[in-house]
């Protein structure tokens, strides 16, 4: 019994230390990699980019609004989760949008860009 009162401790402060020293990232505050003024340029070299932050430039083709996130489709590729509370943007089909986000990969199934922690720059 005494072991195991032990080992929950250990494992508590080993618990508080990663916690305290190593806490999340906030992609949406961090300064992007590099800046994209069109989707076909991103498409060439998105090898590069795997999960660091981007801002890309498009025009949307698709919308999906669900709670609680919308998704947003440029130029049929490149695909983005927005948070629905933390969008204020009124977006539309064939708008233009610049969009700060964090690319996560390719997906082979489906075959898009998939992109998440995105916010609409001004």
């Amino acid at each position: 019994m005494k072991f195991y009162l032990q080992l929950i401790i250990i494992i508590f402060l080993i618990s508080f230390i990663f916690i305290n020293y190593f806490p999340t990232v906030n992609y949406i505050e961090k300064d992007p990699e590099t800046h994209f003024y069109d989707t076909a340029n991103f498409i060439v070299s998105h090898e590069n980019y795997l999960s660091k932050i981007v801002i890309v430039n498009g025009v949307i083709t698709d919308v999906v609004l669900g709670s609680p996130y919308i998704s947003v489709v440029l130029d049929s590729t490149l695909h983005f989760s927005f948070e629905t509370s933390k969008i204020q943007a009124t977006l539309g089909i064939s708008d233009t949008l610049l969009v700060k986000a964090r690319f996560e990969g390719f997906d082979d199934i489906f075959e898009q860009y998939i992109f998440t922690d995105c916010t609409v720059v001004k």
